[in-house]
């Protein structure tokens, strides 16, 4: 009878021990992650355990292998999510017309600020309203450069114009600014990152939004 008992227990402790190394590999091979062409969408963007990583989720939408950040204001492409550090970027791969202008503000609404403020460039502007918060791009320094950064400046004559203007910090406008006020002709979406040696600001294009306070 002890005999029995004890092969009896040796089956419980190993049928348990099964049971949770079971639920690990099940947990491992099943943790929510998948791929939009390159870039790899997991938790939160792709879990429904709860309200707030379903809020994320919604945000994701993937269509011919291309990322797309979904919002109130339309369709716009995600160029990278960093998982570490918990920021998505939207892409702004072009300069645009004014008349189409999408504000950094309204992109980013709802969301905790970045760890360095997005910014906006304001090409060819006629007058000079919001001077307290504008001022000249400083990283232009012939009109190479501004050519680089919006080559839809060219006029119908082929000459280029280098005006530029920057608002370093977005959040320093207000909620209703549109580019038509300086009568600009284009404009573009960047926000400012950390070299990698880590002792230089540079910017790139887009807006970054931070989704740290959503995270589980």
């Amino acid at each position: 009878m002890e005999i029995l008992i004890k092969k009896v227990h040796f089956l419980v402790l190993l049928i348990l021990f099964m049971n949770i190394s079971l639920s690990r590999t099940t947990q491992e091979t099943h943790s929510p992650q998948s791929y939009c062409g390159s870039i790899k969408i997991e938790e939160p963007f792709v879990s429904q355990n709860s309200r707030n990583s379903s809020f994320l989720k919604d945000m994701a939408l993937c269509r011919s292998d291309i990322l797309y950040y979904k919002t109130s204001l339309g369709l716009f492409q995600k160029f990278s999510i960093d998982y570490k550090n918990k920021l998505l970027t939207i892409s702004h791969s072009s300069c645009s017309s004014s008349s189409n202008y999408v504000s950094p503000k309204d992109l980013s609404s709802g969301f905790p600020s970045p760890p360095k403020p997005n910014s906006l460039l304001l090409f060819n502007c006629l007058n000079s309203k919001h001077t307290s918060v504008l001022q000249n791009c400083p990283h232009l320094k012939n009109e190479q450069d501004s050519f680089n950064l919006c080559k839809e400046c060219l006029t119908k004559k082929g000459s280029l114009s280098f005006s530029c203007l920057m608002v370093d910090d977005v959040q320093d406008l207000g909620n209703e600014f549109h580019p038509k006020e300086l009568n600009c002709s284009h404009y573009r979406r960047v926000y400012k990152s950390t070299s990698q040696d880590g002792n230089s600001v540079k910017f790139e294009l887009g807006t970054r939004l931070s989704w740290d306070a959503f995270a589980m």
